[in-house]
């Protein structure tokens, strides 16, 4: 169980009053962001907690513009505070208590196909790495989710045929990249494109949650595992489909949450040790890290604990 009272107090910490309302930011010296306050946002929302919702209206109307990224979370710091959101061609527009506004958006000019690769191999160089500061919100095929969720035009064939290939894949598919891929998937059919087909017709990807599941988290890559006289669990130096050892491939708290959320569409159990596993994460300012080598708390990294914890039964 962790301590929620530390981390409320974290998150507020993060919260930032300017001339045009409240945001939040990663650190002190940085300025806030529409990434950071729709974390903090969700995260006290998890645990129960009152959010200064117009003042967030406030901050977002501030943007002169957005990118691609403070677009998809502007959006859903919006929709979490009950507005109306929608985006028309390049422009946000959204209605809140009887006011409509609008920013423009620069949007990406690449096809979205093109963030999945011809080659299945290829997916995997997008994976979560904790020593280079990636996460699974700041990948390619994260930046593709971004732009299909905001609704963006031209969902053609291409994109689907390569959806259905990283769910139908047998092959070195990171749990990461599957969990973006059945994002992408429930994102497109909300769009109304049902071409793909349903769960349970691909084993796999239940396969691979399984191989990814040791003691605790989730890796990120289906690992072999010995146990110790102490009952704990170590990776082999080879896998059991030929990936090789490395640390990046251990559980974090970005491959856990992307395990969690594939087992959440499956209907499946997380591992019993994923309540401590997490708890170990929490720093001693409040927030969590990424990882059980140590690192800085972010808010993402609160969130991802945090709904991992709520929908497991642990909060």
């Amino acid at each position: 169980m962790p301590d929620t009272s530390a981390l409320i107090r974290y998150i507020t910490e993060r919260q930032c009053k300017t001339g045009a309302g409240i945001g939040y930011y990663f650190m002190r010296g940085h300025l806030p962001s529409a990434r950071d306050t729709y974390f903090a946002l969700a995260s006290l929302r998890i645990m129960g907690v009152d959010s200064p919702d117009r003042e967030v209206v406030h901050f977002l109307s501030s943007y002169e513009s957005f990118d691609l990224n403070s677009a998809y979370y502007a959006k859903k710091c919006l929709e979490l505070i009950g507005a109306e959101v929608q985006l028309q061609g390049k422009t946000l527009c959204w209605s809140d208590d009887g006011e409509k506004q609008s920013k423009q958006c620069m949007m990406p000019s690449t096809p979205l196909a093109s963030y999945f690769g011809h080659d299945i191999s290829s997916y995997n160089k997008f994976n979560c790495n904790i020593f280079d500061g990636t996460d699974l919100f700041s990948s390619p095929l994260g930046d593709a989710l971004k732009e299909i969720e905001l609704g963006v035009p031209n969902l053609d064939q291409i994109l689907i045929d390569r959806v259905c290939r990283i769910l139908k894949s047998d092959s070195k598919i990171d749990l990461i990249t599957m969990f973006l891929a059945l994002e992408i998937r429930v994102v497109m059919e909300s769009r109304g494109y049902p071409a793909l087909s349903p769960y349970s017709a691909h084993s796999n990807i239940g396969d691979l949650l399984k191989g990814c599941t040791p003691m605790s988290g989730y890796n990120s890559i289906p690992t072999a595992h010995q146990t110790n006289p102490d009952n704990s669990c170590t990776a082999n130096v080879e896998t059991k489909i030929g990936w090789p050892r490395s640390s990046a491939y251990e559980a974090t708290l970005d491959s856990t949450y992307a395990g969690h959320m594939i087992a959440q569409h499956l209907g499946l159990h997380d591992p019993i040790g994923i309540e401590t596993f997490i708890d170990k994460l929490q720093n001693s300012d409040g927030g969590f890290r990424r990882s059980t080598a140590g690192g800085l708390s972010t808010l993402e990294c609160c969130y991802m604990a945090l709904r991992v914890l709520a929908e497991g039964g642990f909060l």
